[in-house]
């Protein structure tokens, strides 16, 4: 019986994996007038139903992935709010407690390791793994002797990482190895839909390029998307109000259309540890303050819709499998290749937090 789930979770995760939209974005990061790490990331995608989800420090977690992947455990160092598209626990990006900030872009090119001695992690758990554990720009790239992205997972992908140090890092995963760019390696703050180099190469031959509005296919506008970010993170003189300076370059680097559209509009502010944000369909500002609510893993785990205005802490819900299974539904029927998943995988993953507990209890 035992391996028989096995084989149809590794079917259902193929699938559900393989027919994953791929989603472009672009990400910057610039130091404001007091130094402060401002990160601009505009999600380009076909869909944008998520929730803004608190996550708790302390809870004990094992991962969810197919054979012949093994499953890994960890308990969480530390609470996190994250924007879940997939579902709770699966992250497309977000700021923990420690200031780590993590965003994911889809990269054509590139080749993930492997199966070897260390775990892997599909995309989206990576990300939430690292929500939970890594404090620093350092702690991310030390991680990739511990654990690894799947090789299951069929798409892509790269990151722009910062932290309250002012560490700013891409990683990418190229030949079957990670490959970090940091400091001198990383003249430029920005990462769109390309490889970091191709990108870097691209921005130095052409300071003045690109034009916005951007429309069509996001991977044969990424260089001139980078190039665009990368100026006006250079022209940024240092005052002024860095957040809506963010923002201008999010809205002259968007997509446009229905296929690929931006979708999200998100500015972290690391030191103050507030994270803004616009939805295509809601242009109001809502901001989050990291600092009001309570990561002890014994405290009301709590969600927003991402439509839905925020003023406080109050506006958010306490979290149901219920709400994460209407999320995963909307989610599922609105993504093309996500429209035929079966019930039972759907109900799996709707599921699947309700399997963490507080570390010695378990969780409310």
């Amino acid at each position: 019986m035992q391996k028989q789930f096995q084989v149809l979770l590794a079917a259902a995760l193929f699938v559900l994996f393989l027919c994953e939209r791929p989603m472009a974005c672009t990400t910057f990061v610039f130091k404001d007038d007091s130094g402060n790490l401002i990160f601009g990331k505009n999600l380009d995608y076909s869909a944008g139903s998520a929730h803004v989800t608190v996550n708790k420090r302390n809870v004990s977690k094992t991962s969810r992935i197919a054979s012949p992947e093994v499953a890994t455990s960890w308990t969480s160092k530390f609470g996190s709010v994250t924007f879940d598209m997939l579902g709770k626990e699966f992250a497309q990006g977000g700021m923990n407690e420690a200031g780590l900030v993590i965003e994911s872009l889809l990269v054509p090119q590139g080749k993930y390791a492997e199966k070897d001695d260390r775990p892997g992690l599909i995309m989206q758990q990576w990300v939430q793994y690292h929500m939970d554990n890594s404090a620093t720009v350092a702690d991310v790239v030390a991680s990739d002797a511990a654990v690894r992205m799947s090789f299951l997972y069929p798409r892509v992908v790269h990151f722009l990482v910062a932290d309250r140090l002012g560490n700013v890092a891409v990683i990418e995963f190229i030949d079957g190895k990670m490959r970090h760019y940091t400091g001198k390696d990383l003249p430029f703050p920005v990462l769109t839909n390309s490889p970091y180099e191709a990108s870097a190469a691209f921005a130095r031959d052409n300071p003045g390029e690109a034009k916005a509005p951007f429309d069509g296919n996001p991977f044969e506008n990424s260089l001139p998307r980078f190039a665009r970010a990368n100026k006006m993170v250079r022209d940024w003189k240092g005052s002024g109000d860095p957040v809506a300076y963010a923002y201008s370059i999010l809205t002259d680097t968007r997509l446009d259309g229905d296929k690929w559209g931006s979708r999200w509009s998100i500015v972290y502010d690391i030191k103050n540890m507030m994270i803004h944000y616009k939805t295509a369909t809601n242009q109001n500002t809502r901001t989050v303050d990291m600092k009001v609510f309570d990561y002890a893993c014994d405290s009301e785990a709590l969600f927003i819709d991402i439509e839905s205005p925020v003023k406080g802490k109050a506006d958010f819900s306490v979290y149901s499998t219920q709400a994460n299974k209407d999320l995963i539904e909307k989610s599922f029927n609105s993504i093309p290749g996500l429209r035929d998943i079966a019930s039972a995988e759907r109900d799996a993953r709707a599921a699947y937090p309700d399997s963490v507990r507080c570390a010695g209890k378990p969780t409310q």
